[in-house]
């Protein structure tokens, strides 16, 4: 269904941030990049500082905050039964400067990197945290952030899993990771926002290679072996969407490539909210096939920095 730019970007901002779902979680502040930026931190129930614990990066999507990333992810409370810390970054001017060149931030050299990089040292000095278990995910923009950071942080990060995103062709040839990067996409076949197929992004704009293609080029980085391995996960439900996985495997340095491909699924978290019905032919259903916040704690989990 075509959709003229403002109804995108409505449709974009359609992501509540209602501050009553991370009650409790502080909102920090740090000064870098000569702006005033912000963060949200979610312990886990059983969190003590006797011991060390994983971190997950949070990267929320374009329209949304801290809290409206874990309102439509319920990853904050995914971590209190699995055990690692949450950590929520937040954007400026709506956006995150995520490579394309033509977000808000992009176009205002917000250094996002340079803000997540900020993040981990603070964190890292007020929590007991894993250096070699510090993860990032993120779904939409917030995916392509984490892409971003896959380029950008790698020697600082253990894996990467984007969820409806791919990567920015401008990104592609700018991408040289300080190390191989285990890392993860799940994407829709059916996301008109982010096309499987690649193309022009459906919001900010900016040109996106296919979700094919861009686990190709992770595949490269990470010195894999050809050819990937093509095989089906089972859905949740009973005759429920088929979801085909693509492994590179036999990586350097004990990486892998992987994309997970919901067929049908539309550009939501899989196993997340959904949204008002208003929204669905724009964005889709938000299958119920697949459970992304345990599929990427999954591939988080057997991953971390060897030193």
């Amino acid at each position: 269904m075509p959709l003229s730019r403002a109804a995108l970007v409505l449709v974009l901002g359609f992501m509540p941030s209602c501050p009553c779902w991370a009650a409790g979680d502080p909102r920090e502040k740090l000064d870098t990049g000569g702006r005033a930026r912000t963060y949200l931190v979610h312990l886990p129930t059983r969190y003590s500082p006797a011991q060390r614990w994983p971190l997950v990066l949070g990267v929320h999507g374009r329209g949304q905050n801290g809290e409206g990333g874990e309102h439509i992810t319920h990853l904050d409370e995914f971590a209190d039964r699995n055990g690692f810390i949450v950590v929520w970054p937040e954007a400026v001017l709506g956006s995150w400067a995520d490579g394309r060149g033509t977000t808000p931030a992009d176009r205002e050299h917000v250094d996002d990197v340079g803000f997540f990089s900020a993040v981990l040292d603070r964190v890292s000095g007020l929590y007991a945290i894993d250096p070699d278990r510090v993860y990032a995910t993120g779904g939409s923009n917030g995916g392509v952030m984490a892409l971003r950071l896959a380029c950008d942080l790698a020697a600082r990060l253990a894996a990467v899993a984007a969820v409806i995103a791919t990567m920015p062709e401008p990104l592609a040839p700018k991408c040289h990771p300080a190390r191989p990067l285990p890392l993860l996409e799940i994407n829709g076949t059916s996301d008109h926002f982010y096309p499987y197929a690649g193309g022009t992004q459906g919001t900010d704009g900016g040109q996106m290679l296919s979700a094919e293609d861009s686990i190709g080029l992770w595949a490269r980085l990470n010195a894999c072996q050809e050819p990937p391995v093509r095989d089906t996960i089972p859905p949740l439900r009973r005759g429920g969407q088929e979801i085909r996985r693509l492994r590179y495997g036999d990586c350097a340095q004990g990486a892998e490539a992987t994309l997970i491909s919901v067929v049908g699924m539309g550009h939501t978290w899989p196993g997340g909210v959904s949204q008002n019905i208003l929204f669905t032919p724009f964005i889709g259903r938000v299958s119920r096939d697949l459970d992304a916040n345990q599929v990427v704690w999954d591939f988080f989990k057997a991953h971390a920095i060897q030193r």
